[in-house]
């Protein structure tokens, strides 16, 4: 009985430290800028082409930090091309929670979840800081009538 139990204790042990080595996700600690706390940076991963953190597994599902995906079959079903629904994510990623702020395409280096933005990335030749705010614009310009829209519908229902 003792002989398993040691020997069960050795496989665990050995698992754990296979897992340690080559499975973990490798961090370090960064300060994100001056006014926050350093967070865990979490390295190793792919590079998002909509948001530009190193945030997506290798299988290049959704980006862990924006949420976002483009694929083929996702720009069929937008009926856009693949160049198009990463423009258009790009716009709404960044319009995001802007109101009052400066658009940085290229900052933070780190987020607040501890996922660096790759240096090497590019956004979409068509988006810059000026087609945010303008993209941003056309959204806030239309929200009264998407609200008032709606309303009328749940009014006739």
């Amino acid at each position: 009985m003792k002989k398993w139990m040691l020997f069960g204790l050795i496989v665990v042990a050995i698992a754990a430290t296979v897992y340690f080595l080559f499975f973990r996700e490798k961090t370090t600690w960064q300060k994100v800028d001056d006014n926050k706390p350093q967070v865990e940076v979490i390295k190793g991963l792919q590079t998002c082409p909509v948001c530009g953190y190193q945030a997506m597994k290798d299988d290049g599902t959704i980006c862990l930090n924006c949420g976002k995906t483009i694929s083929t079959q996702k720009a069929m079903e937008e009926g856009v091309s693949t160049n198009d629904l990463l423009m258009l994510e790009q716009l709404d990623y960044f319009s995001r929670d802007t109101v009052n702020l400066i658009v940085d395409l290229f900052g933070p280096k780190v987020t607040d979840k501890g996922y660096p933005k790759d240096p090497n990335w590019k956004p979409h030749p068509n988006v810059d800081a000026g087609q945010v705010n303008e993209f941003l614009r056309i959204r806030v310009d239309e929200l009264p009538a998407v609200k008032k829209e709606l309303a009328d519908t749940t009014k006739n229902q």
